[in-house]
């Protein structure tokens, strides 16, 4: 079983969905909590293949300890809408997923980017050669990207054995001291941190490419961003879900308000991953595939057009041709005797003709056309339904795109600068206000003891609600969503006049 097998089965063979965060009957986590003794830790395990890396720490001294995984996957996605309004259009990207298993239970949050795979089916030559170029410049970036996104994850789980006295497995169990729950608590912290720009790398790498790709006309219209009420995916979908102890992926995609994906999909053997999903649109469903290989190889260069068999050189023609020429040149006749009368004057010599004859006769070489002119940095301003947009275009050489984004609320939008011949012009522009401020949240530090604390302590984020138990860093509203839906259904009642979704933010940002 390769490496990437191994890691996909680890990380799907996990306990019930139930015995989530707040799921009653579980004992206290004596690794996050107060001054307890918790188990010794054997190792700080690292798994790095092509499309997958993992983090797993071990526990040896209590059976019933779960072990921490956190793992970041990359996947090849691909999807197909075969009914619904969008019957026959595709979805096709690189997933990027973040997962952390522990106590049982495995979430996941990422990306799918969408693909760089240009169509130059018909293009020019020239066009053909600028779109290789730049999937392979594309694919160098990545490729840098990942590895020095391993060589850090590889240094902070390197920081980790070192907090854990060096990963000894035939030491005696020992008490985990304060400064290695620290220790393992910022490990966690910084894996979230440096995997989510990691992945914010690679969308920005991917979408500067693709905007230039397009430019040249080579994106296929069924792999750009859909309108009506699927919203813009231009930038991708957003991804959350969670794993279940069979390898069952329900996955929720979202780009924007109004486009959501939700997908369901099985995992199988070798890693990949199929299933259904509806979405984007009412009515639209379709089928899916993720699998464990990188971002999709650009196709091969159409092979060059065969080039004709050099014609022969021929042979130099005499000035003038012989018609028709006599080989070899017979001798002359004997001029006759007398001679005739008169006597025939000779035929005059031809003047010589060029060979071959120019036609028609070559101008002088006009002089170079000049080079098209650069365009020089300057402040941009675009408007879109009432909304106006900033940024400063950094300049470029003629024929160059860059994208330009305003990301300073309340307006924040994008737009695609074209330079040619020192003229820069704006296309795909947008541009929008940013909606007014939520009301605040009803839910209060109370409410969570009172609803959350029933069967073992919590801490979210530094703010300890009741001490002992579990504590939490870094985890998104729309995963607390999940675990708050959970407790309810395991009996847990949320306060009058609230809502789970308050719970997920007040827990996510308990400050």
């Amino acid at each position: 079983m390769n490496e990437s097998t191994k890691l996909s089965a680890r990380l799907s063979v996990i306990a019930f969905a139930s015995a989530l965060l707040f799921g009653c009957g579980g004992g206290a986590d004596t690794a996050s909590g107060g001054a307890a003794a918790g188990p010794a830790f054997e190792s700080v395990q690292m798994a790095d293949t092509a499309t997958a890396l993992s983090v797993r720490v071990a526990s040896t001294s209590s059976p019933t300890t779960a072990s921490m995984v956190v793992a970041q996957m990359q996947y090849t996605f691909a999807a197909t809408i075969s009914a619904g309004p969008h019957a026959g259009q595709t979805i096709a990207g690189t997933l990027l997923l973040e997962s952390e298993e522990e106590h049982g239970v495995i979430e996941v949050e990422g990306r799918l980017i969408p693909s760089t795979t240009a169509s130059t089916s018909g293009a020019t030559s020239d066009v053909q050669a600028q779109a290789q170029a730049l999937q392979a410049q594309l694919d160098a970036q990545l490729e840098a990207l990942r590895t020095a996104y391993k060589s850090d994850i590889r240094a902070l789980a390197d920081q980790l054995r070192q907090a854990f006295g060096g990963g000894n497995t035939n030491a005696d169990p020992a008490t985990l001291t304060d400064a290695q729950r620290a220790a393992l608590q910022q490990f966690k912290e910084a894996f979230a941190a440096r995997t989510t720009q990691y992945q914010s790398d690679v969308l920005a790498a991917t979408l500067a490419v693709r905007s230039q790709l397009d430019a040249l006309g080579v994106i296929p219209d069924s792999s750009k961003s859909r309108g009506g009420d699927q919203g813009d995916s231009t930038g991708g979908y957003d991804v959350t879900g969670t794993i279940t102890a069979d390898g069952r992926y329900d996955l929720t995609l979202k780009a924007g308000k109004r486009s959501v994906i939700h997908a369901v999909g099985q995992l199988g053997v070798g890693g990949q991953i199929s299933g259904t999903f509806t979405g984007p649109s009412s009515g639209d469903e379709g089928t899916f595939t993720a699998t464990t290989g990188g971002v999709t190889a650009p196709p091969p260069p159409p092979p060059p057009s065969p080039s004709p068999s050099p014609s022969p050189s021929p042979s130099p023609s005499p000035s003038p041709s012989p018609s028709p020429s006599p080989s070899p040149s017979p001798s002359p006749s004997p001029s006759p005797s007398p001679s005739p009368s008169p006597s025939p004057s000779p035929s005059p010599s031809p003047s010589p003709s060029p060979s071959p004859s120019p036609s028609p006769s070559p101008s002088p070489s006009p002089s170079p056309s000049p080079s098209p002119a650069p365009c020089a940095s300057a402040p941009m301003t675009w408007t879109l339904n009432g909304s106006t947009c900033n940024a400063t275009y950094t300049g470029g050489v003629s024929g160059s795109t860059l994208t330009l984004q305003d990301m300073t609320a309340p307006t924040t939008g994008s737009a695609i600068a074209a330079c040619t011949n020192g003229v820069v012009t704006l296309t795909a522009p947008t541009c929008v206000t940013a909606p007014p401020p939520p009301p605040p949240n009803p839910v209060t530090h109370q409410n969570i003891v009172d609803s959350c604390t029933g069967c073992h302590g919590l801490t979210s984020n530094g703010v300890v609600f009741k001490s002992g138990g579990y504590t939490v860093t870094g985890r998104s509203a729309q995963n607390w969503l999940t675990t708050v839906n959970n407790m309810t259904r395991l009996g847990s009642t949320l306060a009058t006049g609230t809502t789970a979704q308050n719970y997920a933010d007040f827990l996510a940002n308990p400050n």
